[in-house]
């Protein structure tokens, strides 16, 4: 206890990278939430190894076609083509924002041109 004390104590004020006690003591500690935590055998991982290797995932299958393009680049699966069948909302609101943003920095530079 004393030598841990003074092993920290040793250590400077700021520490930009954590040492190496400390990172294991980060990685024996099991946390509640944790969500790899049932991946994880208790006794030295060959437990779960072993499962997984017994059972192979199943190959999903995929859309046979070229996605479509969209916003946040999200490939389309076997339910779902990556096309978007929305109303169009979204697009409209931020044209019309951006409309309205653009006459406001309009009026404003017509209005510093005259001074």
């Amino acid at each position: 206890d004393m030598a841990e004390t003074e092993r920290i104590a040793a250590q400077p004020f700021a520490r930009f990278e954590p040492d190496e006690k400390y990172m294991e003591e980060l990685k024996e500690r099991q946390d509640w939430n944790d969500p790899m935590r049932k991946f994880q055998a208790e006794d030295d991982g060959e437990a779960a190894a072993s499962s997984s290797a017994s059972k192979p995932a199943a190959p999903k299958p995929k859309c046979p076609h070229a996605p479509w393009p969209n916003r946040f680049n999200i490939l389309p699966g076997y339910r779902w083509d990556g096309k978007v069948r929305g109303t169009d909302y979204e697009r409209r609101w931020l044209e019309t924002k951006n409309h309205r943003d653009f006459r406001e920095k309009e009026r404003w530079k017509w209005e510093m041109e005259e001074m």
